[in-house]
């Protein structure tokens, strides 16, 4: 079977060819093959709204996502530029390690506190003292 067919483009044409099929046999006067040909398209029309909402949810949780190190701070642009220089540092001693700046430009806090209990925190998170024992309280540390 073709991997188009399991797509939601392929689930939308089998829907529309059980639908044609119903006309069809609801022209020929055959009930049953009209009643069958409409549960098939039906089926295979939610099948395809099923595969078309949720198949970037699934690839997100469950593919195998690429393994890099996501470093987090904010600041002003002249940081912005120093952390620049830190991670060109970084990859220049660790070519094979690949690492991702996540620049998060206002409501820092906020926005780190949905990915922790997101469970999709950036490794390395740059923090002020005074918010670090609220969010360590969360477990959504490693010790070091």
């Amino acid at each position: 079977m073709p991997d188009w067919l399991l797509s939601e483009y392929g689930l939308w044409l089998v829907a529309a060819a059980a639908g044609a099929g119903a006309a069809l046999a609801a022209h020929l006067d055959r009930p049953r093959t009209v009643r069958a040909c409409g549960w098939t398209g039906f089926g295979a029309f939610v099948l395809g709204a099923l595969v078309w909402m949720f198949s970037d949810t699934y690839a997100y949780y469950f593919a195998q996502k690429e393994r890099l190190l996501r470093v987090s701070y904010w600041g002003l642009y002249r940081e912005h530029e120093m952390w620049g220089e830190i991670i060109a540092a970084f990859r220049k001693k660790y070519p094979d390690i690949p690492i991702r700046r996540e620049y998060i430009t206002d409501d820092y806090e906020n926005k780190i506190q949905r990915l922790l209990i997101a469970n999709d925190a950036p490794d390395v998170i740059l923090f002020q003292d005074e918010p670090l024992p609220q969010f360590a309280l969360t477990g959504g540390f490693e010790p070091l």
